[in-house]
């Protein structure tokens, strides 16, 4: 490794140099020079060095926010958009605590953070110092590495920390991405001194890391070749997934060389075709969740092999289709061996890179004149996938816009410049559900790590900022964006172009589809699971520059939608549902789908 460039002009002694901030200092620039550009903080007093430091670091993106749990979604989001590690930034004590849930979707969904949280000397631990608890290890195994640093001081090179920044930065992203959480001790005085100097710390970085090279095992790309050639009854299903274009690409190509349907959610940035190729068409498969309610078609189509990318699917028809006709080779494709498949019919892993891989799979195919191109298989699928489209499409024309309606207008109508950030619950299903392949907007997001109803809205604001400010479409229920209030004021702070778009059901409506209403009363129901919020939000224009709207219809939806996103600022759109009304539509969809595909059977 080599040495940090000397400053120039005379060294000053250990006596005149502000140690803190020059430690402070330097770690920063080693994130900076590895390609960190941004830094999400929340005011405190043990955090002053890291709070000054970070501030006076030319390049850096420096954003304060009051709230650290939402401070922990922003950062997130920035990571997710920009596709680069944020660091993080808090004080001691119970602030500590508040970044646990997004860490732990960051964990679960492979983004990056830095998480470098502010502490009391080692002294003073143990003795009722007030913001003082234990936080080494408080994130558990949901960070990919944790350590303690050393307070700094005349005994510790400053140099070091540049080090620790380096290994931070490798560790949350190779090579698999994720969160790192460094616990740094700061001892008073914590302010930038009087009389002091920080040498300005050089720009290049002291730990050089090489990048990972080229995929060059060729076992995987030998065996993948293998089956596609043996087997044409194939799928390639793809859950969520954070994937840059030759990914997808990639993954595309195999589809089109093997005829093997593509079942992928809008959240892996692979639902999506385009109109205006003139190519080979991908044979994308967008209503798979309602086709396969279809038993009778589903019993019928079943698949020799199953290509699994990212997390386990959101579907659970799909799931629980694979369950009951488990193919004779399941398998998962993940460069990172998380192990993603709950339904424990995987028969293999391969670890390669997915885009790589199926690259040099598709190409050994074709070399060896053993593509099958669009198979009879192929065509019952892509027939099916026509048919429940013009269903859905038939049911949702003649009827009052709902919850299915909701995605499908954001579907037809978020432009391909604007980002859609979807809440779990039932809008991430929803979504899955009835998100046309043709859809513009590709640029699709969810928290689907670790699926929790918290941060959405602080989430859809950090993938604003870290998308370079494009506008964000979020579609949100209404406890979800009762859980996250405190986003809003933060999103008009932050001014970013922000539209909620929420499905107002009263609170709690995705109970009304689960079994537990056929086992207790109506009372007893409304009372443990519908929870009804009692806010009215309208109200929430209050916040000071958030428009609220109403829409009652499709048309109403569409054209509210168009305006805000035109416009910019913080607009939320209300959509009222009626519950028992929204669960009886997707019912009677599903009924349609299964009647339009019987003749596909």
């Amino acid at each position: 490794m080599s040495s940090p460039a000397e400053p120039s002009g005379p060294v000053p002694t250990s006596e005149s140099r502000d140690l803190l901030q020059e430690s402070c200092r330097g770690f920063f620039a080693e994130l900076l020079a590895h390609g960190v550009e941004a830094v999400v903080a929340s005011p405190g007093s043990r955090n002053t060095p890291l709070l000054v430091a970070a501030a006076r670091t030319p390049g850096l993106d420096l954003q304060i926010h009051l709230d650290e749990r939402d401070a922990g979604f922003v950062a997130l989001g920035r990571a997710r958009a920009s596709e680069r590690p944020v660091v993080l930034v808090c004080t001691s004590g119970t602030a500590v605590a508040n970044y646990l849930p997004a860490v732990v979707e960051a964990g679960h969904g492979g983004v990056p953070l830095i998480v470098v949280t502010s502490d009391r000397p080692p002294e003073l631990r143990g003795w009722g110092a007030g913001q003082t608890i234990d936080q080494n290890g408080i994130f558990g195994p949901n960070v990919r590495w944790s350590a303690e640093l050393a307070v700094p001081g005349p005994a510790v090179d400053p140099g070091w920390y540049r080090r620790v920044a380096a290994r931070a930065f490798v560790s949350a992203t190779d090579p698999d991405p994720g969160p790192v959480h460094l616990n740094w001790p700061f001892r008073e005085p914590l302010g930038p001194q009087p009389g002091t100097t920080v040498p300005t710390p050089p720009t290049d970085p002291l730990v050089r890391v090489t990048p990972p090279g080229p995929y060059s095992r060729p076992f995987e790309v030998v065996r993948l070749a293998e089956l596609a050639a043996d087997h044409e009854l194939g799928l390639i299903v793809v859950g969520p997934l954070d994937t840059d274009p030759a990914t997808a690409e990639g993954i595309r190509e195999l589809s089109r060389a093997t005829g093997w349907p593509l079942l992928a959610e809008p959240t892996s940035k692979l639902r999506f075709v385009d109109p205006a190729d003139s190519g080979e068409p991908c044979p994308v498969i967008g209503a798979y969740d309602q086709i396969l309610r279809s038993a009778r078609w589903a019993d019928v189509h079943q698949p020799d092999v199953v290509l699994r990318f990212g997390s386990s699917p959101t579907s659970k028809p799909l799931r629980l289709w694979l369950e009951r006709h488990p193919p004779d080779h399941h398998v998962l494709i993940d460069p990172h061996r998380r192990w993603n498949e709950a339904s424990f019919t995987l028969t293999e892993v391969l670890a390669g890179p997915p885009g790589e891989l199926c690259s040099a799979a598709t190409r050994r195919l074709r070399s060896l004149d053993l593509a099958h191109g669009t198979t009879s298989w192929t065509r019952s699928w892509v027939r099916a996938e026509t048919s429940a489209q013009a269903a859905i499409d038939a049911v949702l024309a003649s009827e009052p816009l709902m919850e299915a309606g909701i995605a499908r207008v954001l579907s037809d109508n978020v432009p391909s410049g604007a980002s859609l950030m979807v809440a779990n619950s039932m809008p991430v299903r929803d979504v899955d559900s009835f998100w046309r392949p043709e859809a513009a907007c590709r640029a699709v997001y969810a928290n689907r790590g670790a699926n929790g109803i918290d941060g959405l809205t602080a989430t859809a604001v950090g993938l604003a900022i870290g998308g370079g400010h494009r506008p964000v479409v979020l579609h949100i229920g209404d406890l979800a964006l009762l859980h996250d209030l405190g986003a809003l004021p933060a999103a008009v702070a932050a001014g970013v172009d922000l539209t909620v778009v929420v499905p107002d059901n009263g609170g709690g409506g995705i109970f009304s589809f689960l079994p537990v209403t056929e086992l207790v009363d109506g009372h007893e129901f409304e009372r443990l699971f519908h929870t009804p919020p009692g806010i009215e939000l309208s109200d929430l224009g209050r916040f000071g520059g958030i428009e609220v709207y109403e829409a009652g219809s499709a048309t109403e939806l569409a054209q509210l939608l168009g305006r805000s996103i035109a416009t910019g600022g913080v607009n939320m759109i209300r959509v009222r549902v009626d519950t028992a009304a929204n669960v009886d539509q997707h019912r009677r969809i599903t009924a349609a789908v299964a009647e339009a595909v019987r003749g596909s059977t």
